[in-house]
């Protein structure tokens, strides 16, 4: 309407979260949780040590931000046709359709995992998390593999979206790898939920720059084209998937450990 272009993309974004920063503002005014008379006041370690621990979490972002970017550098220069990022872009639409639930899923995991814990008796808990977490990685299965096959019956509906016959054809490899992904992706995110739900920053940060810096890796092969930095984000998702594997059973002996070395109350 306007005719802005990308200015105006950039303008609407800029907007969007300017207004969500006020709303979110507001409503910690109104429930007390922001304090005028506490802003310049200094906090005690106690209070930011949570804060600290969890700011390891940003390597995460990072990671993943620097990752992308680097992804798209080697998009645009894989041709001058712009049919390289026009399939890029449709996979890449099509792998997020299908991955914002299991993202959702993952976020819920975050809050829904140490809440279960919480709940549950000292002496039941080693057994409990180990099959909480064994039940909650197989729905992240089952949802991602769900995805999956209901992606790849709309194989053709999807890659009608472009009017360009390359695009098509371009873009048919990528958006079969990416819905393959998906189940993988399930149990992956639902495990990273864990991990940082057990408050395990520091280890889902290093998973997930370890991977960050493989998938980096294989962009520099050479010659690599659009099908190859598919495969390479295959080898960043498989990565994920091993370091998460690695990862995940101190967390789940963690609780039985900590009942063994507990001492008995002696009556």
């Amino acid at each position: 309407m306007f005719k802005f272009g990308v200015v105006g993309s950039a303008i609407s974004a800029l907007f969007c979260d300017t207004l969500t920063a006020i709303i979110y503002m507001r409503l910690m005014i109104r429930k007390k949780i922001f304090v005028w008379q506490k802003v310049l006041q200094i906090p005690t370690w106690d209070e930011i040590s949570p804060l600290v621990k969890g700011s390891t979490l940003q390597a995460r972002s990072f990671a993943m931000h620097f990752t992308n970017l680097m992804v798209a550098r080697k998009i645009q220069g894989l041709d001058d046709t712009g049919v390289a990022p026009a399939a890029f872009a449709l996979a890449m639409q099509t792998f997020f359709t299908g991955g914002v639930i299991i993202f959702a899923l993952g976020m819920a995991t975050q809050t829904l995992y140490p809440t279960a814990v919480a709940k549950c008796n000292d002496d039941e808990r080693g057994v409990y998390v180990k099959t909480l977490i064994k039940r909650l990685l197989g729905r992240g299965f089952y949802m991602g593999t769900t995805i999956t096959v209901i992606q790849a019956l709309l194989i053709p509906f999807i890659l009608r979206t472009t009017p360009l016959a390359e695009v098509r054809q371009a873009a048919l490899f990528p958006i079969i790898a990416v819905i393959a992904y998906q189940g993988i992706n399930g149990i992956v995110c639902v495990g990273e939920g864990i991990m940082v739900g057990d408050g395990r920053f520091a280890s889902a940060s290093i998973i997930l720059v370890i991977a960050s810096l493989g998938y980096m890796g294989c962009l520099q092969v050479p010659n690599l084209d659009l099908n190859g930095v598919f495969l390479s984000l295959g080898i960043f998702t498989l990565m994920r998937l091993g370091g998460l594997l690695a990862f995940l059973p101190s967390t789940m002996n963690s609780y039985s450990t900590e009942r063994t070395l507990t001492p008995k109350k002696v009556i």
